[in-house]
């Protein structure tokens, strides 16, 4: 078990995160931090989450639902963090 790192590129809309969120919590993966860079007129804005220790098999399956979501774009980056 270790923190994971995710950057997405997800649309402006409301309850976009909410649903992140939701996706993450599902499979009981905890966000330890979060950061959205303001909108600046761009179709999509990068966010930015780190979460508390989860296995590889919780932390991907909720990527997976995370990137299934209309306002999530397919480009990410996702990577373990090491302690």
């Amino acid at each position: 078990m270790s923190g994971w790192y995710l950057r997405l590129d997800v649309l402006d809309k409301p309850g976009a995160l909410a649903r992140i969120a939701d996706a993450l919590g599902r499979e009981k993966v905890s966000i330890a931090a979060i950061h959205q860079d303001k909108a600046s007129g761009a179709r999509a804005v990068p966010v930015m989450i780190a979460t508390h220790a989860a296995s590889r098999h919780a932390f991907n399956m909720a990527r997976k639902a995370i990137l299934r979501q209309p306002a999530v774009l397919s480009k990410h980056c996702a990577m373990r963090m090491m302690a």
